[in-house]
């Protein structure tokens, strides 16, 4: 597994090197993926980590298989959601205009406050969280083994704590894992574009887990296992 991810950290900083890759994206992405798995494997109930293990029938793979001690195991996909630049602000204003945002909920933005930067990372961060799900559920439908309770799926969503807060993982996650969330903005919007590309959730993943580091800093400043909303009170 270590040699893997170290390899891939070297291809991605070698193509930002010679200019095949114009960001450091990929680099990004790479040091992520080490020091999730290096969090996985300092865990007490880590028995055993598999990178990237063969799915049947695929060419896909996820992530990590997480071994634990108690005999379960854990499949986790991990993908950084760093939203490129673009015109929001548009957006922003067609959605304000068509009524996007969920009954009871508003996003007020000024483009004289970074408006515009705010609305399309709010945004696009919200469709990479839909994507990703989608496409991380097509492969849990690819994966073998008996069906005795024992075998569970996360996603871990890396950021930089900027360009979006784990307060809008909370309410995709809520969303997502019991079909509303009275606060989340964006579920009206999303619920829409699924509907207009025929696409649904199988709500086969169990939890979602948020990863925060800047990509200045070589540790991670958060990581918080099966976030969801806050219930008042507690």
């Amino acid at each position: 597994m270590g040699s893997s991810l170290l390899k891939r950290f070297k291809d991605a900083c070698a193509a930002w090197r010679t200019g095949k890759r114009r960001t450091v994206d990929q680099i990004t992405e790479a040091v992520n993926e080490l020091l999730v798995a290096r969090r996985f494997l300092q865990a007490e109930r880590c028995l055993r980590v598999e990178y990237e293990p063969p799915l049947d029938g695929t060419q896909k793979t996820i992530d990590f298989l997480f071994y634990t001690t108690e005999g379960n195991r854990v499949f986790y996909d991990v993908k950084t959601v760093h939203p490129q630049t673009g015109d929001g602000w548009s957006l922003y204003e067609r959605a304000c205009k068509e009524g996007w945002f969920s009954p009871g909920t508003k996003l007020v933005l000024d483009p004289a406050w970074a408006g515009a930067e705010l609305a399309h990372d709010q945004i696009t961060s919200r469709r990479r969280f839909q994507e990703y799900t989608l496409e991380f559920e097509t492969k849990i439908r690819s994966v073998s083994g008996p069906n005795d309770g024992r075998t569970f799926f996360r996603m871990v969503f890396c950021g930089d704590g900027w360009t979006w807060r784990p307060g809008q993982l909370e309410d995709f996650a809520e969303t997502y894992l019991i079909g509303r969330c009275e606060w989340d903005h964006f579920a009206k919007m999303e619920a829409h574009s699924m509907r207009e590309k025929r696409q649904t959730f199988d709500r086969t993943i169990q939890g979602f887990c948020y990863f925060e580091r800047a990509v200045t800093l070589s540790e991670p400043t958060a990581f918080r296992c099966d976030v969801r909303v806050p219930t008042p009170g507690i």
